[in-house]
């Protein structure tokens, strides 16, 4: 069959309605409240689906008219790291669904998560089994439309744009780095948080309860922040997107440099504009007064600042500007939230970290309760009651400990799957033919994955739609990058 050079009409509309659904996921996902609500996980699922959907619809008009789209590459590559993560990609949602079909029963509980039936079933103890069937198939129609969605976004970003095809080859490689797509995800992701943090900290000086100034919760003003109804949840979408800021600026500085020279003049180019957002994102993890997050934001400026010196390309004043928009946003959030941070900072001893250590002893005497195969995806909220240490301990819906839920919900097996699923993203960035970016990009997103992962041992991270799916979309990004020396 042979190769078509012209782009068929039906697969441009399909490559087009794939970006714009992303990008609108992207945008929709945090403002939606976080994606905590049955309506926004529904609205997000039509969006996975539909884009899996299209991801179809594309391969079959590439085999049906032998069409190879133009696409980024910078040599062979290897693909076995792409179909290693494809195949542990099925494995995992096959685990999920096996899980679910296979359960041992139906959990009925009372609004106030107290378990009031258990309907028992039929299940074969040596596959994967789930302790309640409707939650764990809830789970899986989630898990697949990210997983969706991750590889959607990863066929999307390796095209070629428009503009960038009618470029000579060389051309291409110095004039358009980062890509227009992927600058597209990129900017739109940082300008979303950036203005969260602008509303989550109004919200704050407001002193009102309300998300957006629009919805009670049944929260205090101070466990809100912007749309999200809790604010370990909101810092953790802004540790994500600051570092995604810092190696925008870093990627489009070095191209601007490459084609406008030296000389240019500082101020030249809308690159300029990401370092005053990384201050107004990072500002909001302090006003917030969420502690996990707060230490992860200062880890991820050291790692950050250690990425930026260990290049050697950055000039002194280059460097010094970098951390002074740091320390700046540090200053302004400290000076609008530093004192109330403080105190909690303190009380973290005596409030034995908002009594999450009575969940993390309650979770470990559950974990050897449901070895080998876990309990069932997202479970966990559900089976906590049948296991607190005294009928006055509040119901936990959460860990508050993704590790330590994963464990108790997923087993050593399933937790095994997810951890060789994580690793092989990195295997597709070193041995994959992508995208051709500066390691410092490459090192930095990374670092924003990083900050997630930390906070994750101390919160809720992954058990929240809109954070789970975006972390899906930076590694979808990242497995089809090809770093090359900066």
């Amino acid at each position: 069959m042979g190769s078509s050079t012209s782009t068929p009409r039906a697969y441009r509309f399909a490559d087009e309605a794939s970006g714009l659904i992303l990008v609108g996921a992207i945008v929709f996902t945090p403002w939606a409240f976080g994606t905590t609500q049955d309506w926004s996980i529904g609205v997000m699922n039509t969006l996975g689906h539909a884009l899996g959907l299209l991801l179809l619809f594309k391969h079959w008009i590439r085999w049906q008219a032998g069409f190879e789209p133009p696409r980024w590459s910078d040599g062979p590559g290897r693909r076995w790291p792409v179909r290693l993560l494809a195949g542990l990609t099925l494995l995992l949602l096959g685990y999920v669904l096996v899980s679910a079909l296979n359960a041992r029963g139906v959990i009925l509980v009372t609004a106030d998560a107290d378990v009031v039936d258990i309907e028992p079933l039929e299940a074969i103890e040596w596959l994967p089994h789930s302790q309640d069937r409707q939650t764990t198939l809830r789970a899986f129609w989630n898990y697949l439309a990210m997983a969706l969605a991750f590889w959607a976004a990863r066929d999307w970003v390796v095209g070629l744009s428009r503009r960038e095809r009618r470029l000579p080859e060389l051309e291409r490689h110095t004039s358009a780095s980062p890509p227009q797509r992927l600058r597209v995800l990129a900017w739109t992701t940082v300008l979303s948080a950036a203005a969260l943090s602008l509303v989550g900290t109004l919200q704050r000086l407001d002193g009102t309860p309300k998300l957006l100034f629009l919805f009670e919760t049944r929260r205090g003003p101070e466990a809100t922040f912007g749309p999200f109804p809790y604010r370990g949840n909101a810092v953790d979408y802004l540790n994500l997107a600051w570092p995604i800021a810092l190696a925008l600026w870093w990627a489009m500085r070095r191209q601007w440099l490459r084609v406008s020279g030296h000389a240019s003049r500082t101020g030249g180019g809308v690159h300029v504009l990401l370092l005053p957002l990384v201050g107004v994102i990072a500002f909001g993890v302090i006003v917030s007064l969420s502690r996990g997050g707060f230490l992860t934001l200062l880890a991820l400026m050291l790692v950050c600042t250690a990425i930026l010196w260990g290049t050697g390309r950055l000039g002194r004043s280059t460097l010094i500007g970098v951390c002074i928009a740091l320390v700046v946003a540090g200053g302004v959030g400290w000076s609008l939230g530093g004192e109330a941070l403080l105190q909690r900072l303190k009380a973290a001893q005596t409030d034995e970290l908002s009594n999450r250590v009575t969940i993390y002893r309650t979770g470990e005497r559950m974990v050897p309760e449901f070895a080998p195969f876990g309990s069932g995806a997202e479970t966990f909220g559900k089976l906590y009651g049948l296991y607190r240490e005294g009928p006055s301990d509040s119901c936990g819906g959460y860990a508050h400990n993704d590790y330590l839920e994963t464990r108790v919900t997923f087993g050593w097996v399933g937790s095994l799957l997810i951890l060789l699923t994580l690793l092989t993203v990195p295997l597709c960035t070193r041995w994959g033919s992508g995208i051709p970016v500066g390691r410092t990009f490459v090192l930095l997103w990374m670092a924003a994955l990083g900050g997630m992962l930390l906070h994750a041992r101390f919160d809720m991270t992954f058990q929240i739609y809109s954070l789970h799916f975006l972390f899906l979309i930076v590694c979808a990004v990242l497995s089809c990058l090809s770093p090359s020396a900066d």
